[in-house]
């Protein structure tokens, strides 16, 4: 006789489009031993993706009777395992034009005498998640979950569950809102040095501090016949692009707040005894607060 227990971490990422879950899932085997299992899954989630050591195959199970609405997937292994096995399931399902309550897709190991398990959700900045009260959960603070649960997000943890049988159900409401336009990047202050030379040529100096949110590139537009002799960005001299239109495009790095600092020079003709120039900044195209 097979006996074991099945113990899972879910973490539940909920985006745009579509609802995507990850399950570390443990069989723990109490005697005998296994070449497959079956687990199951809603019939609205794609076809699970399994990783596992000594997997051979993951096949639909059509005969096996998975309850109404369920599709069974057989896990086979190379060979007959004993001890703990550990699987990794991934599987998602595409969200409604319109949202409104769904109900989570949840992973079932049948066979398994103990289910028990974790879940956390996640969204998207523009989604709003509400869970509704369920008898079959107990809440979790996000602060007492599993450190690989978080370790495993990339986003901030919304809500935690923990549930001692099976199967379970969580129901939730899913709201879109509009994402606001922000400003990408901008100039928070900027200095231009410009020397003049005795032979009426012009050399300058532009520093500009950034503070860049998702910008590649900040652009520069020079003066007509501007030389370029060195540009730098946060310390370190780099080489620029120059676009279609001729304007510098410097790379940054995003998520930072760094200088930007530029020398070119300008040459004009020579002033003579008396003469009249015209100083010109470069043109930027992030927002610029001030000029010094």
């Amino acid at each position: 006789d097979v006996r074991f227990d099945a113990r899972m971490t879910t973490l539940y990422d909920v985006g745009e489009r579509s609802l995507r879950g990850t399950t570390a899932l443990m069989i723990e085997l109490k005697s005998g031993r296994v070449d497959r299992r079956v687990i199951s899954l809603p019939e609205g989630a794609n076809e699970p993706k399994v990783n596992a050591p000594s997997l051979n195959k993951v096949r639909p199970a059509k005969n096996f009777k998975a309850g109404k609405g369920r599709r069974a997937w057989e896990v086979r292994f190379t060979q007959a395992l004993e001890g703990a096995l550990q699987l990794q399931v991934e599987f998602d399902t595409v969200l409604p034009k319109k949202l409104g309550a769904i109900t989570l897709p949840d992973v079932r190991v049948h066979g398994a005498e103990v289910e028990e398990g974790t879940i956390a959700l996640t969204a998207e900045a523009s989604i709003e998640l509400k869970p509704d009260p369920s008898k079959d959960l107990r809440n979790v603070p996000v602060a007492e979950l599993p450190r690989a649960l978080r370790r495993q997000s990339e986003r901030e943890l919304l809500y935690g569950f923990r549930y001692s049988h099976a199967p379970w159900k969580l129901q939730m409401a899913v709201q879109r809102h509009r994402t606001v336009q922000t400003l990408d990047a901008m100039i928070t202050r900027a200095w231009l040095e410009t020397h003049v030379l005795e032979n009426g040529h012009l050399s300058s100096r532009a520093l500009y501090e950034v503070r860049n949110s998702d910008r590649q590139f900040v652009r520069l537009g020079l003066p007509k016949a501007a030389k370029v002799l060195s540009v730098q960005a946060g310390g370190k001299r780099i080489k620029p692009v120059q676009d279609d239109s001729g304007a510098l495009a410097i790379p940054l790095p995003k998520g930072e707040t760094l200088l930007v600092e530029l020398r070119y020079e300008v040459k004009v003709d020579a002033l003579g005894l008396f003469g009249q120039i015209e100083l010109i900044a470069p043109r930027v195209d992030v927002r610029q607060d001030e000029l010094h």
